[in-house]
């Protein structure tokens, strides 16, 4: 059974776009692991992006090293498009 993670996060704005950012545990929960492809789905009534990870999806999880000179990494998920600015654009 996958690991369902519901987080309330600050949208920010890059390049005029509504953006979210993700980033560590909070992904690495659910299965998003540097390199994951996974999808992305809506819910507009609901203000609500879905990332589900799936080895058709779209989109990739990238990756950031866990502080300097480590091996290890973190995933990152950039959300930085209309999509995310159609959803969250007024909540900035």
């Amino acid at each position: 059974m996958a690991v369902q993670q519901v987080s309330y996060l600050k949208v920010g704005e890059h390049r005029n776009h509504a953006r979210v950012w993700l980033e560590g545990l909070r992904l690495a929960a659910t299965g998003i692991v540097p390199g994951t492809k996974y999808k992305r789905s809506k819910v507009p009534n609901r203000n609500t992006l879905i990332l589900e990870p799936s080895n058709d999806g779209d989109y990739k999880a990238s990756r950031k090293r866990k502080s300097r000179g480590s091996e290890d990494f973190l995933p990152v998920v950039d959300l930085n498009n209309d999509t995310v600015s159609e959803l969250f654009g007024g909540f900035s």
